[in-house]
């Protein structure tokens, strides 16, 4: 494990953490974002299924 610190620089102000500790947190954001945008798009596909199977029914 890379525990050596490194410096983030926010703008106005600076954090300095392990690498590893860095590196865990932008996995979890990541996460968080693909889950957030996943789940957005699941909704409208999942939308559109039940659309399509209320029709079929409404055939038969």
């Amino acid at each position: 494990l890379d525990t050596s610190p490194v410096a983030i620089n926010f703008g106005f102000f600076k954090v300095r953490l392990p690498l590893i500790v860095v590196l865990v947190v932008m996995v979890i954001i990541g996460m968080i974002i693909a889950w957030f945008f996943g789940r957005d798009t699941k909704e409208k596909t999942d939308h559109k299924v039940t659309f399509f199977n209320k029709k079929e029914k409404k055939i038969e």
